[in-house]
């Protein structure tokens, strides 16, 4: 992990942000409106569904926009979602018995799948895996099937080959985040650990507030500490720089 000390460094650091921000405002005016217009729509589609995954209401509203959205690619059969992968073969997730029991220790087991996104430019889908109490996520890669599992809501880039995570849940709340590689099909975990640690007693929170690229983003962050101070609340830049992820 590398870290700018210096004011000497903070200072030539400037320049770069606003060239980032020219350069996203060359690409709002002179990229086709068709394909800004999907990317601004499918960054939509993912922000309605990570306000949703809390809410059981609107969680079950997503899946039949989903399955629209896909045009064929999924379908739910009562308790059976199938997705139709890009060779024609078919991947399905089947909510467990327990989902609809009326017995009070049975329904603790439930584990119930709901298609919430589709990324069509992409061709990838995420699946809400519901227990009981919390979600994990499965995101699929729609070519051939390839898959992860991930604890907390992923934020994935434009062009979707880098995912991240960010445990801010009140199950896996330690503030970390995790960072995958989507390429070729097929998902890598990057890097995982804390970008942040003020100090051993505190927690820190991360909001993605923007993609600068592929491989850098802003980040919103608070960080909470257990002698009760006022939480601390800034911005960061954190890149990706050769095979390793630094904090800008």
């Amino acid at each position: 992990m590398k870290y700018i000390a210096s004011n000497r460094a903070c200072e030539t650091a400037a320049p770069r942000w606003i060239v980032s921000a020219l350069l996203s405002l060359i690409w709002v005016f002179l990229a086709p409106h068709g394909a800004f217009a999907q990317q601004s729509k499918e960054a939509d589609i993912i922000s309605e569904a990570r306000d949703s995954q809390y809410d059981s209401a609107g969680l079950d509203k997503l899946e039949p926009r989903a399955i629209n959205e896909s045009q064929g690619a999924a379908y739910r059969a009562d308790r059976l979602l199938s997705i139709r992968l890009f060779s024609g073969k078919f991947k399905s997730y089947s909510d467990n018995k327990y989902c609809k029991s009326s017995n009070a220790i049975e329904i603790t087991k439930c584990i119930q799948y709901t298609f919430i996104v589709y990324l069509r430019k992409n061709r990838i889908f995420i699946i809400d895996k519901g227990f009981y109490e919390g979600s994990n996520f499965v995101i699929v890669d729609g070519n051939d099937g390839n898959e992860i599992e991930v604890s907390d809501f992923p934020e994935i880039s434009p062009l979707a080959t880098c995912i991240f995570v960010m445990h801010n849940s009140d199950q896996f709340g330690d503030g970390g985040l995790e960072i995958w590689a989507h390429e070729g099909g097929r998902f890598r975990k990057e890097w995982s650990g804390f970008p942040l640690t003020d100090s051993p007693d505190s927690r820190t929170l991360y909001t993605l507030k923007q993609w600068i690229s592929e491989n850098s983003v802003v980040l919103s962050t608070e960080t909470e500490f257990s002698d009760h101070r006022p939480p601390k609340k800034r911005f960061i830049r954190f890149e990706k720089v050769g095979q390793d992820w630094v904090l800008k």
